[in-house]
């Protein structure tokens, strides 16, 4: 997996509509090493679920929004959509 150049655009698409201006560098390695679970979650089919999915959601909706618009990335490489669970996680 091509971890590291698919999470800077993730982070890239983060800040961009975001406004906020996060270092590559202090979280592109935590973010690949997420990112390679995620992928092999979602390669095998096994499904993760987020305890209190829904007051995570209600609680941090736009960052919420933030993640899922900016992980399209990884989205289009797995070819798949991740699942909200999923997304709890990388929030």
């Amino acid at each position: 997996m091509k971890a590291l150049p698919i999470t800077k655009r993730i982070i890239v698409r983060f800040n961009q509509i975001s406004g906020v201006e996060l270092k590559l560098d202090s979280l592109q390695v935590d973010l690949s090493t997420h990112l390679l679970a995620t992928y092999y979650r979602i390669k095998y089919g096994i499904s993760y679920e987020y305890p209190d999915l829904d007051s995570i959601k209600k609680k941090y909706d736009q960052l919420f929004s933030f993640t899922r618009f900016a992980v399209k990335a990884f989205e289009e490489f797995v070819k798949k959509t991740i699942p909200d669970d999923e997304i709890a996680l990388i929030k």
